[in-house]
């Protein structure tokens, strides 16, 4: 989506595009993910009241996943816009629907709500502190029914996130809090996990045990994906002029 067909209006190359799959494939593969990403199609939309304005629950939220949204409930479907803003005004980099938002039949209308909305400045050589195309990385996960390792706070049980192999973790880190203990020190803060706040440029980030486990059955028990493809339906870059938020 963009308001004119260059990188500043929001306009983005098939290479780009193809470069945030093949780091989707590098990260899930490295970290034993059986999941295998393909590029299906690359629709452009002109729209700069969708591109400039989108947000969740937001005026134009529902007519543009209505309008843009392609194939079933195994597809994802990545939107890039210029910015994301909740009603409150929080910014987002990235947003993300869970497997359990939808019912298990592709024909349920309310598909049209699923996928990932993407500031489109966040793919690989876009802005400088978020470039490495691991924000949806990140979304993806949440994609298969993956929660931030602070969901649930300090919650020993499973993490908080309902994952045994994670740590609690009370809220988001920034930066790169190395030593960081948000809920006692029993617990160090995973900051080097995709699924906290840190910035890239600390280092390689990658996923526990656990959240494979998890990935992997939510994405067969909802999404009916088995061990060996997922398609990426890259079906929608808006003209119209966004940025912002994760």
């Amino acid at each position: 989506m963009s308001p004119y067909p260059a990188y500043e209006g929001g306009h983005l190359d098939h290479s780009r595009i193809q470069t945030q799959i093949d780091v989707l494939n590098q990260v899930y593969s490295a970290n034993s993910m059986p999941f295998r990403f393909e590029l299906t199609s690359i629709d452009y939309t002109t729209n700069s009241f969708w591109f400039q304005n989108y947000g969740p629950e937001s005026p134009g939220d529902v007519a543009m996943r209505k309008a843009l949204r392609v194939g079933g409930i195994a597809d994802l479907n990545v939107d890039s816009v210029g910015s994301i803003l909740s009603l409150q005004g929080e910014a987002f980099f990235g947003l993300s629907t869970f497997p359990w938002d939808l019912r298990t039949n592709s024909s349920d209308p309310s598909l049209f709500k699923d996928g990932i909305v993407l500031d489109y400045t966040v793919l690989p050589g876009g802005r400088p502190d978020l470039n490495k195309g691991w924000v949806l990385v990140h979304e993806v996960f949440h994609f298969f029914g993956g929660y931030h390792l602070w969901s649930g706070g300090c919650d020993t049980t499973t993490g908080g996130d309902e994952v045994s192999d994670t740590n609690p973790q009370a809220e988001a880190n920034h930066g790169y809090p190395m030593g960081r203990h948000s809920c006692s020190t029993q617990y160090t803060d995973m900051v080097w996990n995709f699924m906290d706040y840190t910035d890239q440029s600390c280092g390689d980030k990658s996923f526990t045990p656990g959240q494979v486990a998890r990935a992997t059955a939510f994405a067969k028990l909802y999404r009916g994906i088995g061990s060996s493809m997922t398609t990426l339906d890259v079906s929608r870059r808006r003209k119209s002029g966004r940025q912002k938020g994760l």
